[in-house]
């Protein structure tokens, strides 16, 4: 079979530290099929990636108490990747990255130390341009000692986000000159023991997953309301946040093993329906054509879920030690 037969091809990245993950891995999927796994590049830990044209930025997590790192990595005309820079992040465990519209800056969550590292990545070494340091904790002892950067939106070239877990905040960045400066302000304050997690950006209006009180928001525009991401009583963690090319909104939860859908009618958050994720512990989900793919760091696999309808139902899986993120590749 041709490759162009194949729907699409996404990239999985793994933990490393603790299994037998190799690090960055392909998948060839077509139909709700996985079709073909293959290694694509060797790395430490790395637990998000963000392909662009050409390339692939990724963080490696260090997991353990050490700073963690950021590095990008040119595509071979053979398909795989080849490194290109790696540098320290200033922070430890960094799970999130994002690329500013002009992809002129990189900006990275450090989860464990709670601050943001931003980059110039115009040239052929990164620029380091300023560490922002989180402001404080919350209410859960357990996960909200200090501040926990967790996921990093840039809303322009100009202006970023910080969804700060240990802080129930969305912190603001803006850019003063050629350095970064966090805001006394954030852009949102959650309620305690919250948690946010990540975040989705709609324009006039944004998304936003608790990991903590397992909630799914949806702000600005106006409008706002909450619904939450499992039935009442059950237990675990929310995840990924993801949205689908007919605005269909989806949330992972860890603990049920879930995957939520919702719509939103301009009024509510509609629930579609909740889904077996197929795995343990689905850390990401990618929703792509009629398919959802989900990351299952606890039992190491990826799954595919196939749309019927209004229904999503399992339809094939494979080994993918340590998988905690799916990204499409470009």
């Amino acid at each position: 079979m041709g490759e162009e037969e194949y729907m699409e091809q996404i990239l999985v990245g793994s933990y490393t530290t603790g299994t037998e993950s190799d690090g960055i891995y392909r998948l060839k999927v077509d139909q709700g099929m996985i079709q073909d796994i293959e290694v694509v590049m060797f790395a430490e830990d790395p637990s998000y990636l963000l392909p662009v044209p050409g390339g692939l930025f990724w963080v490696n997590e260090a997991l353990g108490s050490r700073e963690g790192k950021v590095g990008f990595a040119k595509k071979r005309l053979r398909g795989g990747y080849e490194m290109q820079w790696e540098t320290g992040t200033k922070g430890e465990n960094p799970c999130h990255l994002a690329l500013s519209p002009d992809e002129s800056t990189l900006a990275v969550a450090n989860y464990t130390s709670g601050s943001v590292a931003v980059y110039d990545v115009t040239g052929r070494e990164p620029a380091l341009l300023s560490v922002l340091e989180g402001r404080s904790g919350s209410v859960n002892p357990q996960r909200q000692e200090g501040p926990h950067a967790h996921f990093v939106l840039f809303r322009d070239n100009r202006t970023l986000w910080c969804s700060d877990l240990g802080a129930d905040e969305i912190r603001l960045i803006e850019r003063e000159g050629d350095a970064w400066v966090q805001a006394e302000e954030p852009v949102r304050r959650f309620a305690p023991g919250d948690g946010p997690r990540h975040l989705l950006d709609c324009g006039d209006h944004w998304y936003a997953i608790t990991e903590l009180s397992q909630k799914l928001y949806r702000i600005g525009g106006g409008r706002e309301y909450e619904a939450p991401i499992l039935l009442d009583g059950a237990e675990g963690t929310g995840a990924a946040l993801r949205m689908d090319g007919d605005g269909l909104i989806y949330c992972t939860q860890r603990g049920a093993d879930l995957l939520s859908v919702f719509t939103d009618t301009g009024e509510k958050l509609e629930p579609v329906g909740m889904y077996a994720a197929g795995g343990v512990m689905p850390r990401d989900c990618l929703p792509v054509g009629n398919m959802v793919l989900c990351a299952c760091q606890g039992s190491g696999e990826v799954t595919c879920l196939w749309r019927e309808d209004w229904t999503w139902t399992g339809s094939d899986r494979v080994s993918a030690p340590g998988a905690v993120c799916l990204a499409l590749e470009r």
